[in-house]
């Protein structure tokens, strides 16, 4: 069977509210679809790591991540969409983009990454949860 070929990453027309992002994943051949976003942890201004926020499979091939929260004057989150394969096992089939915090209805292009960045941004949209 072949596996995932496309990846197109979107924001979700769902009036999540002001500060809040939702993104959607549709493509060629997906079964399962992992998000995360770029982002630091606690307090403003710690450091900033990859956090998954979504995995899931559809058969309708629509897949939705869950809700992102801004801070309304942080700089643009980095997010992705990656083809995912069972096991934790990212595929090289991704989509990445940034969302601005005061306008969180389009995407940007993304900045650029590097390829361990990237790798660890697939690894971290891709793990089990409780992994």
């Amino acid at each position: 069977m072949p596996g995932p070929a496309s990846i197109r990453l979107a924001i979700a027309p769902n009036g999540t509210g002001v500060g809040v992002a939702q993104l959607t994943a549709s493509g060629s051949r997906l079964w399962i679809v992992g998000f995360a976003a770029y982002y630091a942890d606690g307090a403003p201004g710690g450091p900033a790591r990859w956090h998954q926020i979504g995995l899931g499979t559809d058969q309708s091939s629509a897949f939705l991540s869950s809700p992102l929260r801004l801070a309304p004057s942080g700089p643009d989150v980095p997010v992705v969409a990656v083809a995912c394969l069972g096991g934790d096992g990212p595929t090289r089939v991704l989509a990445t983009a940034a969302v601005d915090p005061a306008s969180p209805r389009t995407l940007r292009p993304p900045t650029h990454q590097s390829a361990a960045t990237l790798a660890t941004a697939e690894a971290t949209a891709c793990e089990y949860p409780g992994a």
